[in-house]
């Protein structure tokens, strides 16, 4: 009998516990945490502008690595920096439309041909590729090309290349693919810059700007070797932007050796008629109107005390805060395009750019990577 009492009182306390803990584990015990698997980002296709000012605004969800108008439709190409496919967006920023899905990975600099349905691309590994926005075909160009441009002569590109066995640097024409290439100038300097000059069959070269060299522009035939001709050669740290006439160039410059203050000039293509124009900027932050009468611009503030100009810009040491003006060429007559109290974001303005109507402004930012439209209508 005892034991019997012994086992219903066991078995009750028994009960008992089991009760309590089911309780306990419902009402006290957390849930497990889900976990999260971390998915690529995807970049979005934008319906609408995020406005920055009543003038200003973010064209893009993602960061971009350069951009371009379609001359025959208004549209923008732009390569995206997240994970190096191409994209197609209208002026208005709507309707993103991804291209291509190639990922090209690691791009330093994207130079768009005139009509942008080619880019020349440059990867951090010195290799470069031409690709064709219309065909999809992409172009492999030879070991030993440091840099390439666009020739204003068709389906030619201009290259600088190193000869190992000669130890040569030298400015040369070829075909896309590499083929019927002709030298066109040697060079006495490593780091180089060209322009070919519109409406011309002559190329612009000069070394890289550095503000404690003064920079000399030369220029000379693009269609065989000849001797070049030095237009210009008495200004520090310069950089040139030719008028899309081919007229005339706009020049940066330091004010003096090792300088922090920027400014442009403007000269006729023989470099003569040099006249400052007032105005601290670089050319980086420059765009030619399509006559040639106006140009538009960036003026950047918050230069880093102590930063030796341009040199640490283009270094990526700091970035600017810009406003944004416009200038006609002939008269000097300076224009705001958005108001100093609508600024109200970082905006670094690089790889300036004009809409197909030119009544807006593109640019991308450097302070966050977003490709941006200023409207000016």
């Amino acid at each position: 009998m005892l034991l019997k009492k012994i086992f219903i009182i066991s078995a009750v306390i028994m009960v008992f516990i089991s009760i309590f803990s089911g309780i306990y584990f419902l009402v006290f015990k957390k849930s497990p945490e889900k976990i999260i698997k971390n998915e690529p980002i995807k970049e979005k296709s934008f319906e609408s502008l995020e406005t920055v000012s009543l003038k200003i605004a973010s064209m893009t969800s993602g960061t971009v690595i350069s951009a371009a108008v379609n001359i025959k439709d208004g549209s923008i190409y732009y390569y995206s920096n997240l994970d190096g496919t191409l994209w197609n967006i209208t002026e208005r920023g709507t309707n993103a439309t991804k291209i291509s899905d190639e990922k090209l990975l690691n791009i330093k600099s994207i130079d768009w041909s005139n009509d942008s349905q080619l880019a020349i691309i440059t990867f951090s590994d010195g290799h470069i590729v031409i690709n064709n926005h219309q065909t999809g075909e992409q172009i492999n160009l030879k070991e030993n090309i440091d840099s390439a441009g666009w020739s204003n002569i068709n389906d030619k590109i201009i290259y600088k290349y190193f000869d190992e066995n000669k130890k040569e640097r030298s400015l040369n024409s070829a075909n896309l693919d590499g083929s019927n290439w002709k030298k066109i100038v040697n060079l006495d300097f490593r780091h180089v810059s060209f322009q070919s000059i519109p409406h011309s069959i002559q190329i612009a070269f000069w070394s890289k700007p550095d503000s404690s060299s003064i920079t000399k522009l030369f220029k000379t035939n693009i269609t065989s070797l000849s001797e070049p001709q030095k237009i210009f050669g008495d200004k520090f740290g310069a950089d040139f932007l030719f008028s899309p006439d081919g007229s005339k160039f706009i020049v940066s410059y330091v004010n003096e050796e090792g300088g922090q203050k920027m400014n442009l000039g403007i000269a006729n293509s023989q470099g003569e008629e040099f006249q400052d124009l007032q105005i601290p900027t670089l050319i980086q932050k420059v765009v030619w109107s399509k006559d040639s009468k106006t140009i538009y611009y960036a003026q950047p503030s918050g230069v880093s005390d102590g930063s030796v100009m341009p040199n640490d810009y283009l270094n990526k040491k700091f970035v600017t805060q810009d406003t944004f003006w416009k200038m006609e060429i002939a008269t000097g007559k300076k224009e705001r395009l958005v108001k100093l109290e609508e600024l109200i974001e970082q905006l670094d303005a690089t790889n300036l750019f004009l809409s197909k109507t030119e009544d807006a402004l593109f640019f991308i930012n450097r302070a966050n990577g977003l490709l941006y439209r200023l409207s000016m209508d």
